[in-house]
Formats: structure tokens, sequence, C-alpha cells
């Protein structure tokens, strides 16, 4: 089930009686969320997993509101735990991806989190209808996305895979082309039937 708030997107996984949370969203939507759990029958215990893709704003911001709920264990890329921890930001080069950022950050009133476990390529995740955590730099160095080889679905984090205007200027300005085209490239080889961008 996809829950979007502006353009942060966050993923609720259903099976059966166990929920997997892609992304943790922003404070707003929590009260999607909790309508989710309620359409299914389910509560805040039934969360098995937070996968985090990222530790962009619209990706973490809501991570005190969901712990406050439930105790599933969250799960990210050790490159991303710094900016998790909200570390990165005093030393980090200034470029204009780095700005609005920063701004978004302030405005979502992020928290530091703390992950539970490391993901990394390649890593097989007995979650849902099972998921390989895919390795997609770009935007950042730790971006994951999460494959489900039985529905043959990529969610892809922060990873536009046809990006509009503003994302294509930022791309120029402040991030590598290069390891961009190859995380686009090895997810068209991969040939999903679905990809579901973050």
């Amino acid at each position: 089930m996809r829950m979007c708030v502006d353009s942060d997107v966050a993923y609720f996984l259903f099976r059966g009686k166990e929920v997997v949370l892609i992304g943790a969203g922003r404070r707003e939507h929590l009260p999607l969320f909790e309508h989710a759990l309620k359409m299914k029958d389910l509560t805040w215990t039934d969360v098995r997993a937070i996968l985090l893709p990222n530790a962009e704003p619209g990706s973490f911001a809501g991570m005190s509101s969901i712990h406050e709920r439930c105790k599933a264990p969250v799960y990210i890329h050790r490159l991303e735990e710094s900016k998790l921890a909200m570390r990165s930001m005093e030393n980090a080069k200034w470029n204009l991806r780095r700005a609005i950022e920063t701004r978004r950050i302030r405005n979502y009133g992020c928290r530091q989190c703390a992950p539970d476990l490391f993901i990394s390529d390649g890593d097989v995740l007995d979650l849902w209808y099972g998921l390989t955590v895919i390795g997609l730099p770009g935007y950042s160095a730790g971006n994951c996305g999460f494959f489900c080889r039985h529905l043959n679905i990529i969610f892809t984090g922060s990873l536009p895979m046809r990006p509009g205007l503003f994302s294509r200027l930022c791309e120029k300005l402040s991030i590598d082309d290069e390891t961009l085209g190859k995380s686009r490239t090895k997810v068209d080889e991969m040939k999903p039937s679905a990809i579901l961008e973050s």
C-alpha cells in the first residue's frame, strides 16, 4: 500500500498478520499508517520491520512517532547511519542538495534515530514475500532498493528512474551522474514487472 504526503512516499507491505514498512515517512504519514492498519484489522505490534532505503528526511522524519507505537527493528545501510544520527550535516561540503536537505530536516522536525540492523547489497531478508537488498547509490551513497523476486517488483528508494526537471538540475549540480547511471542501469537489467519509487 503506497502512502504519499507531498512527494514523500512510504509503503506498507501486508502479508497475513505481518506488516513491513518501507520508509518511515513524515509525521503527516502517521494518520495514514494508522488508518491502513485499522482497515486490515491490525495494530502497531503487527509491524515486523521498518526498512529505511536511505536517511533522506522524508524517509525517517516519522521514526520517533512510529517507535512510540511499535518496537519493530529498523534496518538501514551503514553508509546512511551518520545522516540518520544527524552527524554529517556540520562538516559536509555545501552544495544545492545539502542546502535543500538541511532545510527539509528543519521543516520536518527530524530527530536522531538509531538503527537496529545494518543491511548491504545482496542481503536477503525473510520479510514479506522475501526481499533482497539492492545497493542503488546516487542521491546518497547508501541508498538501497528492495527487490521481491517472487512478485518481480523493486522498491528503488531515492532513485527516480525518470527524474523530473528539478531532480535533473540537482543531479547536475550536486550528484555523481556516473553512479546514478549505473544504479539506473542495474534496475533496468533486472527487468522488474513494477518499479516503485519513494
